[in-house]
This record gives structure tokens, C-alpha cells and sequence, in this order.
């Protein structure tokens, strides 16, 4: 028995008094509020209005910073202008065919997408959001992909140039709007420098 040791007994079982759970929690009070002023001082735009004035006259925040730049939604980069374009992104179907080239707008879209079909040619679904051209093409059919990939831009327009019944069924089912040359022949024009069907 002169070995053992009992730690639970009466005697050795120690409580904090009501002065040391007091301290305790002040001092995890202090812990936290320094945290967060910690994160305050590194992401000042993301403070309340008054933690950023507390910073500001205490000298931890730069009373210059303000909410953070617009972006892009679809590549993250800087809105060109003052603030992203109230509009829906557009997605327009472009050929890639030797004939096709060169392109119009490619270099404005915000997001270029290329897509295998068939003869071992791709076609590049252009998507613009912050970017704008007034000259987009050649414009050529729907694939049965696009549906499932342009979903995701939400309700976002989609011009292209006719494409199986499938294709067509599928545009609208998925929330995009459907600017088809076969239904909307108006938003489009011809270059009559080109040949068809290279032209639209």
C-alpha cells in the first residue's frame, strides 16, 4: 500500500476558487479578442466599421484600405472598369476549322473553352462576362456537351448556329437562354468577305 497514490482523494484533488476561474476566463477573453484583432489588423476590410476605427487611431490599419477590388466572377481578375457588368455572361459557339480563321473575340472572352468534334477539328465556346467584343466568330453549331457545360454560368445567353433537335431541347432546360441563329436571326450578321458557313 505504500506505494500506491490515490488521486482523487479529498486531500490532493485541487478546484479553481472563484478569484482563479475569473482569471482564467479573462485571460481567455484576452486571448481571443487578440486574435481577432490580430486577423482585423491583416484583413482590415473585412473588420465592423468600429474595429476598423479602433485600428485606424491605434495605428494597426491603414485608414486608406477600403472593401476590397471588384473581380471578375468567371477569372478573378480586376473588373476593368468601376464595377462588373450588370448582364448575364454570354456563351457563343466559335469554329476552329482551318476556313474559320482568323477568329473574332477570343482574345476578349473571359473564359475560352475547347471542345473536341468530329474530323479531328475542336471548336472553342467563348464566355463573356467583364470582357466585350462588338465582332464575335465565326459563329457554328451547338454540341450536346454544351448544355452540360454551360450550366454551371447559370442563367447565361447562348448564341450559336442551329444544332440537333437534342441540343436545342436541352439549352433551355438547363436555365441558359437560347440565342439561336434559327430562332433569333437578328443578333446576327453575315461578313460577306468570308464564305459560308464560315461567315456568321
Amino acid at each position: 500500500m505504500s506505494g500506491t497514490h490515490r488521486t482523487n482523494s479529498p486531500r490532493t484533488r485541487r478546484t479553481l476558487t472563484r478569484r482563479g476561474k475569473l482569471v482564467a476566463a479573462g485571460a481567455t477573453v484576452a486571448v481571443v479578442a487578440g486574435g481577432a484583432l490580430g486577423y482585423f489588423a491583416l484583413f482590415p476590410q473585412q473588420a465592423p466599421a468600429f474595429v476598423r476605427d479602433t485600428l485606424q487611431s491605434v495605428g494597426l490599419a491603414d485608414p486608406n484600405a477600403g472593401a476590397p477590388d471588384a473581380t471578375c466572377p468567371l477569372t478573378g481578375a480586376p473588373v476593368p472598369g468601376s464595377e462588373v457588368p450588370d448582364r448575364p455572361a454570354l456563351a457563343v459557339k466559335i469554329e476552329n476549322a482551318p476556313e474559320a480563321r482568323p477568329q473574332a473575340a477570343l482574345n476578349e472572352a473571359d473564359v475560352v473553352v475547347e471542345e473536341p468534334v468530329e474530323g479531328g477539328y475542336t471548336r472553342f465556346i467563348a464566355v463573356f462576362q467583364c470582357g466585350d467584343s462588338d465582332r464575335v466568330g465565326p459563329v457554328r453549331s451547338g454540341r450536346t456537351t454544351d448544355p452540360d457545360y454551360l450550366r454551371q454560368l447559370g442563367p447565361a445567353v447562348f448564341g450559336y448556329a442551329g444544332g440537333r433537335d437534342v441540343v436545342k431541347r436541352e439549352v433551355p432546360k438547363v436555365g441558359l437562354v437560347d440565342v439561336n441563329y434559327i430562332v433569333a436571326a437578328g443578333a446576327y450578321t453575315r461578313d460577306e468577305s468570308r464564305a459560308a458557313p464560315h461567315n456568321l
